[in-house]
């Protein structure tokens, strides 16, 4: 691989809105994987497909059945068991620090 696809400051972008502290290491390592999967996306690209339908379903068939699991109703958990992994709560709402400011 010639040149790199994404950079070091791209990475440290990113961990900042992930909230993820990485080392010197962790960044070149993702910096070198993320660049040879955009490499890659764009190998995919010169792939002609103007001749080719899009489709929307992953499935063989997507109207058979048998390639979609049964929707069955389970029970819940409670509001309270809910509630209760939470750090922070106020009137039974989830508290959680903003990420959109103003």
């Amino acid at each position: 691989m010639s040149k790199s696809k994404i950079s070091i400051k791209d990475i440290d972008h990113v961990a900042k809105l992930a909230r993820l502290r990485l080392s010197e290491k962790e960044k070149k390592t993702y910096t070198k994987q993320i660049s040879e999967v955009l490499s890659y996306m764009d190998r995919l690209n010169q792939v002609d497909t103007k001749n080719t339908p899009p489709f929307f379903q992953t499935a063989l068939d997507p109207l058979s059945p048998s390639d979609l699991r049964s929707d069955h109703p389970k029970d819940c958990f409670s509001q309270k068991t809910a509630l209760s992994t939470a750090s922070k709560t106020i009137k039974n709402y989830i508290v959680a620090p903003q990420t959109i400011k103003k």
